[in-house]
């Protein structure tokens, strides 16, 4: 094929859309190779029918198919495409994303219930509350969230859920478990997507959506709970404890507001 005949590298990348140190990358990792090279210069040039290889490489990234997997598709030093598995590969890569979209967008959503639901606390008055069901995993803590333990124990804790395969996620929370006057104390970080008899759910607590007692506080500390909400609690032999950050409209990292709950 004649020189004058082929696209320079330059105009590839404009009837592309595609970056030409992109172009290039994928030279490097042997997905397309130019049919010329220019000696002296070092310019690249590409046949016409390389245009389809492009295309097809831009599924593969914005389906988030790895590259390294191309080659499952190409054929004949790439002068051949087979669109019956590309389309196979893409539609589930694609359904997968839809389904990644869709648990963020989920996500989002649960931040958003949080930051309005921030809005009803205040200091000086518990407020009841519907919130909808959470489930915990948990590790155990005694202390407060202020205390250098609490950051050591936490990262042991999100190490091990992580480990274990859940995805969690933006609720770290002290719990207590108050039980014919007994206490146990935990950190918790809530999961998503959650299904029961998954691995190991001796550490796993559910609470279902329920009347929560919420309590806007300055500091942290867990244990005048009973004192808080002795009121509620008369009579009650089991009941939960939960001090979270109060997820607010406009988060302060370095000093957070904190919400004592309790659930009976």
């Amino acid at each position: 094929m004649k020189k004058q005949e082929l696209i320079p590298i330059g105009v590839l990348s404009k009837i592309t859309n595609v970056h030409i140190q992109s172009l290039r990358y994928y030279e490097k990792i042997g997905i397309l190779t130019p049919a010329y090279i220019d000696e002296g210069s070092g310019y690249r040039y590409y046949s016409f029918s390389q245009i389809r290889i492009v295309e097809a490489i831009q599924y593969c990234v914005e389906l988030d198919i790895p590259l390294k997997d191309f080659h499952v598709f190409v054929s004949d030093a790439g002068q051949t495409i087979d669109y019956a598995v590309l389309i196979s590969y893409g539609k589930k890569a694609a359904q997968e994303k839809i389904e990644s979209i869709q648990n963020k967008v989920r996500h989002f959503d649960a931040l958003e219930m949080e930051m309005l639901h921030s809005r009803d606390c205040a200091e000086d008055a518990i407020v009841p509350c519907v919130l909808p069901e959470k489930t915990y995993y948990l590790m155990p803590y005694c202390g407060t969230q202020a205390e250098p333990a609490f950051r050591r124990v936490a990262i042991r804790l999100l190490d091990e859920v992580h480990s274990n395969g859940y995805k969690t996620g933006y609720d770290l929370s002290l719990l207590a478990i108050y039980t014919d006057g007994s206490i146990k104390q935990y950190i918790g970080t809530d999961l998503l997507y959650f299904k029961k008899g998954k691995g190991n759910d001796k550490n796993i607590l559910c609470i279902p959506e329920t009347t929560q007692y919420c309590l806007k506080r300055s500091r942290s500390g867990i244990l005048s709970a009973p004192d808080i909400f002795s009121q509620y609690i008369k009579n009650v032999r089991t009941f939960i404890v939960i001090e979270t950050d109060l997820f607010t409209e406009v988060y302060s990292y370095g000093k957070p507001s904190y919400e004592i709950r309790c659930v009976i």
